[in-house]
C-alpha cells in the first residue's frame, strides 16, 4: 500500500502529524495486519544552523511517539546513537518483538526521506518529498 500525502508544505511537525494520523488510520483498520517493523530515514530541512539539534530532536521524538501509538505498546528497549550536529539513530524494540529503526538528520538541503511500516499481511510505504518552501542553500 502506498500512501499519497501532500508534499511538505507546512512546518515539519504539522506534516508529521498528518502522516501519523493517516498511518494510524491504516493500522487501526487492519489493512496491514499487526505492525511488525518500522524503518524511517528522514532529513528535515532547517536553514537556521544554530538550532539543527533541536529540530532533529523534535523529529525523533515525534517519530518515536508515532511508532509507540502504531504498535500499541510502550517501548521496552531503546538504543540511541549520534552526537550533536550528527544524524540521530534510534533502535526501538517492543516486548512482543516489534522493532523500529529511525535515522534522522537536520540541516541545509531539502526535506526528504522514506518510511516503511511492515505488518503481518501488508506494508505501508511513503516517500517524504521536499516542499517548495525548502530553500536550496549553497555551502561554500
Amino acid at each position: 500500500m502506498m500512501l499519497e500525502m501532500a508534499k511538505v508544505d507546512s512546518p515539519f511537525g504539522e506534516y508529521w502529524e498528518r502522516l501519523s494520523r493517516t498511518v494510524a488510520s491504516a493500522v487501526n483498520s487492519g489493512r496491514i495486519g499487526a505492525p511488525k517493523a518500522l524503518r524511517l530515514i528522514l532529513h528535515v530541512h532547517n536553514s537556521a544552523l544554530d538550532c539543527e539539534d533541536s529540530i532533529q530532536e523534535q523529529a525523533a521524538v515525534a517519530a518515536r511517539r508515532s511508532a509507540t501509538d502504531w504498535f500499541r505498546e510502550e517501548v521496552e528497549r531503546e538504543t540511541a546513537v549520534g552526537e550533536p550536529g550528527q544524524p540521530t539513530g534510534l533502535l526501538l524494540r517492543w516486548r512482543s518483538g516489534q522493532s523500529a529503526l529511525l535515522l534522522i538528520s537536520a540541516g541545509i538541503g531539502r526535506t526528504a526521506g522514506n518510511f516503511v511500516l511492515m505488518g503481518s499481511h501488508g506494508t505501508i510505504y511513503h516517500r517524504i518529498e521536499s516542499s517548495p518552501t525548502d530553500a536550496t542553500e549553497e555551502v561554500s
